[in-house]
């Protein structure tokens, strides 16, 4: 099984900062961060919550030392019972979506652990970004090891068809906001030479979110 695949991203305009802003905002002292891969959303954080549980498939080969609690599971069969009978003020499922078979399910069973006043933030891939939407309009769907053609995605979310999974799973959308094209990360040795056309599409993207945004980051509450 693969894992460790995803890499942590640290610059400005990236998921992980995004969602990291999300929490340092609001500081929630009890996480749940469900296919949490290596802590990317604990180092995204700019202070040590009281109670970070990450859960995922894999034992990732080093965890931030942010959390308190790992555990191998698979979310669409069952959560731990340390986490089922927990609380949470935030809940976060970055890239996680996109590759389950019943996602509006997943998020149902999630509920009930999302404490008063507490906040779901999950990230997808945009697969109304313009680019995206041409290719697959001329009848491709290219199959690579990551990004928004992972050869392991089940589901195409769009920003409407990601707020209906999340509302119909019982919350309600509160803010969507958009990651920047990773410019910088497709340049290699040349990423710094990259960053300002990286800040430039970031700019672009706020501007023109729902056509121009890699990611989706939707924010919303429990009902």
């Amino acid at each position: 099984m693969e894992f460790n695949r995803y890499t942590y991203k640290a610059f400005n305009g990236s998921s992980h900062r995004i969602i990291g802003n999300l929490l340092n905002s609001r500081r929630p002292q009890r996480i749940l961060d469900l296919g949490c891969s290596e802590g990317h959303i604990g180092a995204a954080l700019e202070y040590h919550p009281e109670y970070l549980a990450g859960l995922d498939l894999v034992k990732p080969l080093s965890l931030h030392p942010r959390y308190s609690y790992f555990c191998i599971s698979d979310i669409e069969r069952e959560l731990p019972v340390e986490i089922a009978a927990a609380l949470f003020d935030a809940i976060v499922l970055a890239d996680v979506l996109e590759h389950l078979r019943k996602p509006e399910a997943v998020l149902k069973r999630l509920r009930p652990l999302l404490a008063r006043g507490g906040k779901l933030i999950v990230s997808v891939p945009n697969m109304n970004l313009v680019l995206i939407r041409h290719i697959l309009k001329a009848g491709f769907r290219p199959k690579f090891a990551k990004g928004p053609f992972d050869r392991t995605h089940l589901h195409n979310f769009v920003p409407g068809s990601i707020t209906k999974c999340v509302e119909n799973a019982g919350y309600r959308v509160t803010g969507i906001e958009v990651s920047a094209i990773p410019i910088a990360m497709m340049g290699g040795i040349f990423a710094t030479a990259l960053y300002p056309l990286h800040l430039a599409a970031y700019t672009l993207s706020k501007r023109y979110p729902y056509s121009l945004g890699y990611q989706l980051i939707v924010s919303a509450d429990g009902v």
